[in-house]
């Protein structure tokens, strides 16, 4: 994950600290499809990052909450994780109805965290004994407009297996061995999938109704044969 600072943001108000040292990164997570996530979905870095406000205050100068923002960048400590809870844009849902989701949310993932061993901050519980891994970054989790309405249990659920998944991604560096993704093209079968045939005859033979478009089964449904594939001719060979 990049950061979206400008590289000439800090220079009219320089900062004394200097930042950590690169590790294994983790590989950007797609979380609708590992996890299906229904309530939420969520983004990981091993690196640490302003919120999207902070980012955005940071690059007006002349803003006055700047040197605030300046101020606590140079004090926050850089360990565990910066955790970010935030909701998507619902321009049909009231603020108070908002707010009372993300607080939801916010409960939701401080017990998944405290499952797994870490407190609110994303450090290790000193209960725990030593910190198994290293585990920094920042994580921003976002709540979906249909989980706004969602139920206790989705909520911890999806909760408990974001962190999961982030822990996992600190250990291992690595966010896609833990979860395989899915087929990309819906359900193919491995004689389909090992042919050498063309791609859309592979994903013809037994394409699920979710991915097939109405104009396949129109064809279908009148008879029509296949158009037959033209061969591929090379910049070298003749005509023929």
């Amino acid at each position: 994950m990049v950061s979206r600072i400008p590289k000439n943001l800090l220079q009219p108000a320089p900062i004394a600290f200097k930042p950590p040292a690169p590790f294994a990164r983790a590989t950007p997570s797609s979380t609708p499809k590992k996890h299906n996530l229904k309530s939420l979905f969520y983004s990981y870095s091993p690196e640490y990052h302003l919120a999207a406000p902070a980012q955005y205050i940071l690059s007006e100068n002349s803003h006055p909450l700047r040197p605030k923002i300046l101020s606590t960048l140079e004090t926050r400590p850089r360990e565990g994780l910066w955790i970010y809870i935030t909701r998507a844009i619902s321009p049909n849902v009231k603020a108070a109805k908002m707010r009372h989701a993300v607080r939801r949310l916010r409960v939701a993932v401080q017990e998944a965290l405290k499952d797994e061993g870490l407190d609110k901050d994303g450090r290790w519980m000193a209960s725990k004994g030593e910190e198994p891994h290293k585990l920094e970054g920042t994580l921003t989790i976002v709540l979906r407009s249909e989980g706004m309405a969602a139920s206790w249990e989705e909520l911890t659920r999806d909760s408990k297996k974001t962190i999961s998944e982030v822990v996992w991604a600190a250990k291992y560096g690595d966010m896609s061995n833990s979860w395989p993704d899915p087929e990309p093209w819906g359900k193919v079968s491995q004689k389909n999938r090992n042919s050498k045939g063309d791609r859309r005859e592979a994903r013809g033979g037994d394409m699920t109704l979710k991915n097939r478009s109405p104009r396949t089964d129109r064809h279908e449904a009148r008879g029509w044969e296949k158009r037959p594939e033209r061969r591929r001719r090379s910049a070298y060979a003749p005509y023929g």
